[in-house]
């Protein structure tokens, strides 16, 4: 497995800036972040997450070397697709033909048994009016948020497997999960409407991050433990975006594979 080959003396840079984790401040007590209600007293225990910024940060476009991706040998790539949303409120029933397009779409481009979603949420640069969640196995939750400020990874190996048997029926579990099946965890995200003009998904060449700069970090709410991975920096990581992403060009990258020396998992921020 190697990290993509691009020309990239023929590759757009531009300069931006992450809040990366500060692994010095974890000796004693493990990252986590809590998403539940609490009191004004308890607020201050929310988290102990703390990120040093840097910046001047190294991105390069990859707006026409994109097609020399691959989900299996680089952790992410893009899918030309064309979106189920029109550009007019959403409500229910588009998520729910959203969604589904995009589980039927996953089916046959990785040539699955099974694709389940158990998660969605639209992020705006300025956020309005949360939705609702759709599906028996998606997570009832608000799903209006900010562009991601960190860079991470949503799942790490350990907390992977949890997450997936989570949104398995029983008999889906005692199926799939006997040890002879291949299970990912997969993020698809594209803009809805038109193309990207501001914060636009940055992805970090998996080859290029020390198994070190990897910091598992716990994410508790009422409903779920769960476990990710923040990323500490390093200045030979290496960051790719794909300019003006379009609607109809669908990332789709790595979080979790059972089968690890495969598609590595991706990590990925808003630049």
């Amino acid at each position: 497995m190697e990290s993509p080959t691009f020309p990239k003396a023929q590759m757009r840079i531009v300069k931006g800036s992450f809040s990366y984790i500060d692994p010095s401040a974890y000796s004693v007590e493990k990252p986590y972040y809590f998403s539940g209600p609490l009191s004004t007293s308890e607020e201050h225990l929310r988290t102990n997450l703390i990120y040093k910024s840097v910046g001047e940060v190294p991105i390069r476009d990859l707006r026409g070397f994109e097609d020399r991706l691959n989900l299996e040998h680089n952790g992410w790539e893009y899918l030309k697709t064309p979106t189920a949303l029109s550009d007019q409120c959403l409500d229910i029933g588009d998520i729910q033909k959203y969604l589904s397009a995009a589980t039927s779409f996953l089916r046959i481009h990785l040539n699955a048994q099974l694709v389940l979603t158990y998660d969605y949420r639209f992020r705006k640069s300025q956020p309005g009016k949360s939705t609702t969640s759709a599906g028996d196995h998606v997570d009832r939750e608000e799903r209006t948020a900010d562009p991601a400020e960190n860079p991470h990874i949503d799942q790490t190996i350990e907390g992977g497997p949890k997450r997936v048997r989570r949104h398995m029926t029983e008999a889906e579990a005692a199926r799939y999960l006997d040890g002879s099946w291949r299970i990912r965890i997969l993020n698809l995200w594209r803009p809805l409407y038109h193309p990207v003009e501001d914060a636009p998904l940055a992805f970090c060449d998996p080859f290029t991050i020390a198994k070190e700069c990897l910091i598992p970090a716990d994410r508790i709410s009422p409903q779920y433990e769960g476990e990710v991975y923040y990323v500490a920096h390093d200045s030979t990581q290496e960051w790719y975006y794909l300019d003006k992403q379009t609607p109809e060009e669908m990332a789709c990258f790595v979080s979790y594979d059972s089968e690890p020396g495969k598609g590595p998992p991706c990590p990925s921020d808003s630049k």
